[in-house]
């Protein structure tokens, strides 16, 4: 290229091709130098070529200078990359593992408490009245009801006070909801017999709208601990958070298996009082050692701006209103949000009766599948969102979040059909049943898939001071359209009218 006059080597490979280059990533000279897209990363006497450079001669607008203007060397000089644009460059960061620990620790905590006393509280309620599923239906369709009326205000509320108070306040009220719904329980197990009607009635009701209070207060602390802190511990780095969410689901969704299982031994060895006991024993307990890791993160020197960068709303356009208000401000920040129908989509997947839920399995049972083929095939469900959890990481990473998402959205759908097409074909009861359940079985890798990408739109896309809002909205609706399917299952009850 010299011998014929050219100026340089990227004159010879031409400018659009320099330029193309340019966009990928930054070119990396040496080992010591490595990824300098950030002016923070990049070494006050290195340039963005990797090169020394004299600081006397870089001008103080090299930073934003396009490649098409080039320097006083004639080579091209290599933009600043936008890091949410382009996911090779990262935000210098301290060592995240000890933040990762800790954040992994308090969700080991609550979820295990979590997961024991949502599987238990239904059957404790079946035993006070074991001719009837009347109380556990009640239940479920409180428990939706209130999260869907209350979860949006509460998610406007957390973006208007600190993450400590509302990691503390959530976690205290869950807890405290959980000991009073527990002993409510305890003591009508304990005197079911000598209670008039009105009295058992009354305790009941109480019972059931504590329990509906300690999912509020569940919401609220996986909010504050899956979004605020995740978001603000990665200062939103792609891959980082990532991982970290992959990490926590992993978590919940290990728990989501064990838990209920030791839960069911309690019942079938100790009795429900045994059971009832150890889960609010468990949780109460628990709630020292949780806040103490939310407390240690926090005041760690090392991670001293995920406190600014948690910072509630500077301006409270609604601080002196009432719930309505709260209530309309928290909607309308959801549906101004660019992921708003990502959002919907993903809520929409709960008006279903394709899942190892309280229609499906009763169905399946009526089919003639034993509660033990029941169980194996639920777990190996969940092994399935499991695996989901360890792909999702090389997978952003390969492809990026918008083609995770839509593989795992379409590949759920294409399970979900192999699944109906023993009904459509008219296989046999037999096979076209183990066919729904396998497809179901496979569809939790692209459900689960899907979930974790939506949940990184929200925490990458929403703006920090709105994060809570459209989380708790978004909580708010999925639990809206799981009523809906309690009131349409409850309408369409027997097992013929299943599909």
């Amino acid at each position: 290229p010299f011998q014929k006059g050219l100026a340089s080597p990227i004159a010879f490979r031409g400018v659009g091709k320099a330029k193309a280059k340019l966009r990928r990533r930054p070119r990396r000279r040496n080992a010591s130098n490595r990824r300098f897209g950030t002016k923070e990363m990049r070494p006050r006497n290195v340039g963005y070529d990797g090169f020394p450079r004299d600081m006397a001669e870089e001008p103080p607008e090299a930073s934003t200078r396009t490649s098409e203007e080039g320097d006083a060397c004639g080579r091209l000089e290599e933009p600043l990359l936008d890091r949410t644009e382009v996911g090779e460059v990262h935000v210098e960061t301290p060592n995240l593992k000890q933040g990762f620990a800790m954040l992994y620790v308090a969700r080991f905590l609550s979820a295990w408490g979590e997961r024991m006393w949502e599987f238990g509280i239904a059957l404790l309620l079946y035993q006070l009245r074991p001719q009837t599923l009347l109380l556990p239906s009640v239940f479920g369709l409180v428990d939706s009801a209130t999260i869907s009326v209350f979860g949006s205000v509460v998610g406007s509320w957390m973006d208007k006070v600190s993450v400590w108070n509302c990691f503390l306040s959530s976690v205290a009220f869950q807890n405290a909801m959980v000991l009073l719904s527990g002993g409510l329980i305890f003591i009508l197990l304990q005197m079911s017999h000598n209670l008039s009607h009105l009295m058992f009635v009354l305790l009941t009701s109480l019972a059931i709208l504590c329990g509906a209070g300690s999912s509020l207060g569940s919401v609220g602390s996986k909010i504050c601990l899956e979004k605020k802190l995740a978001r603000a511990l990665t200062r939103s780095d792609s891959r980082a958070l990532t991982k970290l969410n992959a990490g926590l689901r992993r978590i919940d969704l290990s728990c989501k298996i064990i838990a209920p299982g030791v839960a069911g031994l309690l019942l079938t060895h100790g009795g429900p009082k045994i059971c009832v006991l150890f889960i609010v024993t468990w949780n109460v307990a628990m709630w020292f050692p949780e806040i103490l890791c939310i407390h240690c993160l926090l005041k760690k020197e090392e991670y001293s701006y995920v406190v600014d960068e948690c910072k509630p709303r500077a301006h409270h356009t609604h601080s002196n209103s009432g719930h309505f208000e709260n209530y309309m401000e928290a909607w309308k920040i959801y549906f101004s949000q660019d992921i708003c129908k990502a959002a919907l989509s993903l809520a929409l997947l709960f008006y279903t009766v394709l899942s190892f839920g309280s229609v499906m399995v009763p169905y399946l049972y009526s089919r003639g599948m034993t509660e033990a083929t029941l169980g194996l095939y639920r777990g190996v469900g969940a092994a399935f969102g499991i695996l989901a959890t360890l792909s999702l990481s090389p997978m952003t990473h390969k492809l990026g979040l918008f083609w995770t998402g839509t593989i795992g959205v379409y590949m759920q759908l294409v399970c979900l059909l192999i699944g109906v097409v023993g009904v459509l074909l008219g296989m046999g009861a037999v096979v076209s049943t183990h066919l729904l359940v396998v497809g179901v079985v496979l569809s939790r890798w692209g459900l689960w898939t899907f979930d974790m990408v939506v949940t990184q739109l929200i925490q990458e896309k929403v703006e920090k001071e709105n994060l809570s809002a459209v989380s708790g909205a978004q909580n708010s609706l999925q639990n809206v359209l799981q009523l809906c399917f309690y009131l349409t299952s409850s309408v369409l009850s027997h097992p013929s009218q299943f599909w």
